[in-house]
């Protein structure tokens, strides 16, 4: 409801793939996966998260202001005019907001350069064999991706960066919602077989449904690093007579629409 009211405020932003990463990023901060500090954001024991697919960004302020970052009642500044709630994430404009992307593909490498430094504050990770995340002790990196984003040919780049220089610390997670901007990526640029494309690339790959937390709780704590969660996902989850639908990636709401949807969402039960 956060997300919908700050977008709808804004008169811009995008609506499909905020809800359908929604229930990840709580996964993250109320499943006890990602160590944050609200009190203390920039402790220095924390863990990293970069949102490369950065016009989601509305799920990420809604949560982090949910955990304590921020007040709530600065999501109803997003995308107005001198707000630090930008339409795409800047780096420390607001706490928990831990680098600038936007960009599709750019993140990806950005969350490679803060793994590869915090190896080298903790060379002794990368001669481990990959490690589960649970293991690990030190500042893990957590880049959440979307699956129209692997189009772009630094992603890849960016993968064999992870595998040569053994960043057994990092984590991406693939928002897979099969919508882009201007259709579905299936036939847009056909991907597929993407597990094995990752385990090419030395990645520990697992899949999750990215709308149950059980699954996606259990996924976490098996995963070994470097690897990379697949989470089938829902664009627009939750909004019934919008879901699936690439038209809505970063469509206006209009007030009729918004009414429907807040009416839907109130009702208070979504179903699998």
């Amino acid at each position: 409801m956060l997300i919908l009211e700050s977008i709808f405020q804004a008169g811009s932003g995008h609506l499909a793939g905020s809800f359908s990463l929604t229930d990840i990023l709580v996964a993250l901060y109320f499943g006890g996966i990602l160590r944050h500090h609200p009190k203390n954001p920039w402790w220095e024991n924390r863990d990293r998260l970069v949102l490369s697919c950065g016009h989601t960004v509305p799920a990420l302020y809604a949560v982090l202001a949910l955990a304590g970052f921020f007040e709530i009642s600065m999501l109803e500044r997003l995308r107005k005019l001198g707000s630090p709630l930008e339409g795409h994430p800047i780096a420390r404009s607001l706490p928990g907001i831990e680098a600038t992307t936007g960009s599709l593909g750019q993140g990806i490498g950005a969350a490679c350069g803060i793994a590869k430094a915090l190896l080298l504050k903790n060379p002794e990770i990368a001669n481990l064999k990959n490690p589960k995340l649970k293991e690990l002790k030190t500042p893990r990196v957590f880049c959440i991706i979307s699956d129209g984003e692997l189009q772009e040919g630094s992603v890849w780049e960016a993968f064999m960066f992870t595998k040569t220089h053994h960043l057994n610390n990092i984590l991406f997670i693939l928002d897979k919602n099969d919508i882009q901007n201007s259709g579905y990526t299936s036939t847009i640029s056909k991907m597929e077989p993407l597990e094995k494309k990752f385990t090419a690339f030395g990645l520990d790959c697992r899949f999750a449904h990215g709308h149950n937390f059980a699954s996606l709780l259990h996924t976490f704590e098996n995963i070994s690093l470097p690897g990379i969660i697949i989470a089938k996902t829902t664009a627009c989850k939750g909004i019934r007579f919008l879901e699936n639908q690439y038209e809505w990636h970063a469509k206006p709401l209009t007030k009729a629409i918004f009414l429907k949807v807040k009416e839907e969402l109130s009702k208070g039960s979504l179903d699998d």
